[in-house]
């Protein structure tokens, strides 16, 4: 009797051992791939249901000794991330609104101060940093204003940026993966997109999921990587909707169940209960309070499951097909 009793309890002990890190365990949850939420504080590592985020770091308000602390937060707590190093409100342009590779490429230089770019390599190599994030391509240039570098300008600020940390995969956060078919990419230049998608918009799912579907092979057509970026908002990201909740929830587990990606990113999430948060820039309502969106709680809670076990059974709403509900 006392040999089974022992038996059981290793047993026991073992499954423990192997279940997921929980949200409040010292670690971040080991979800493989990766899913996180953008802008996740340093200071918030380990105590939120996520293992991957993506922050800003500007010189000269941020040192490289801040991004390396940042880093070591990370992997001190299992999390993964993928950094930007410029400010997207500042784009490198000439005064009259024009391309500036020159602007582009000082505003990298600023991390290589003597000539010697802040060491990324080793979070690189252990998987702490996922990628440099090197801009965000959500239309086609616009011939009138000059405000959206083309996607040859891309090429040249990615090859200036690969001849400084050659190492470092660089992503491209996009909405219209297959604007880049048919370009000259290499693995020398940019690395994997960011597929984003505005769920809010999304009320008829096999619309969607077939325009996702597009959207990836785009991305292998080009010799591109990909990850997800389910958006619960619009393009204005200021308002929620009656059936808001039920298309995020779809495609946030239809994005984990989906095979090849390298992650899931949601854009953002906040921690608190507020009525509006603020990206520093706007002010707009938040979707996570559960009093302005009830069941946002308890979708999450599933799609964390989700995201611990990617599996048909643990992710109930991400099969394909449907409609969004205005009660989930």
């Amino acid at each position: 009797m006392g040999q089974i009793m022992r038996r059981t309890f290793a047993g026991l002990l073992t499954a423990l051992l192997l279940l997921p890190a929980i949200a409040w365990s010292a670690s971040a949850p080991l979800y493989d791939p990766p899913f996180g939420a953008w802008r996740i504080p340093p200071g918030l590592f380990g105590s939120v249901p996520f293992n991957l985020t993506a922050l800003v770091f500007v010189r000269p308000k941020d040192s490289p000794a801040d991004l390396l602390a940042a880093l070591d937060a990370a992997r001190a707590k299992k999390m993964h991330m993928f950094i930007s190093l410029v400010d997207f409100a500042q784009l490198g342009e000439n005064p009259d609104g024009s391309f500036s590779l020159a602007n582009w490429k000082a505003r990298y230089d600023a991390w290589c101060p003597a000539g010697h770019c802040v060491n990324l390599q080793p979070y690189v190599a252990d998987g702490t940093l996922v990628a440099l994030h090197l801009f965000e391509y959500s239309r086609p240039p616009d011939p009138i204003s000059h405000d959206t570098p083309t996607l040859d300008q891309i090429r040249q600020i990615a090859a200036y940026v690969k001849t400084l940390w050659p190492y470092l995969p660089i992503l491209i956060d996009t909405s219209h993966p297959c604007l880049f078919v048919g370009q000259p990419w290499s693995r020398a230049d940019v690395d994997l997109v960011t597929i984003t998608f505005f769920t809010i918009n999304m009320t008829d799912f096999a619309r969607g999921e077939a325009q996702i579907d597009k959207d990836v092979a785009c991305a292998k057509e080009a010799g591109l990587g990909y990850m997800f970026s389910p958006n619960p908002f619009s393009g204005k990201q200021s308002t929620l909707s009656p059936t808001g909740l039920s298309s995020f929830r779809h495609f946030a587990e239809f994005a984990l169940l989906y095979p090849g990606k390298k992650a899931t990113d949601i854009w953002r999430w906040w921690p608190g209960d507020t009525p509006t948060v603020t990206n520093g820039v706007k002010v707009f309502a938040n979707f996570w309070s559960e009093k302005l969106d009830p069941g946002v709680g308890a979708a999450m809670r599933e799609i964390e499951a989700c995201a611990a076990h990617p599996t048909p059974v643990a992710c109930p709403a991400g099969r394909r097909g449907g409609t969004a509900q205005a009660n989930f």
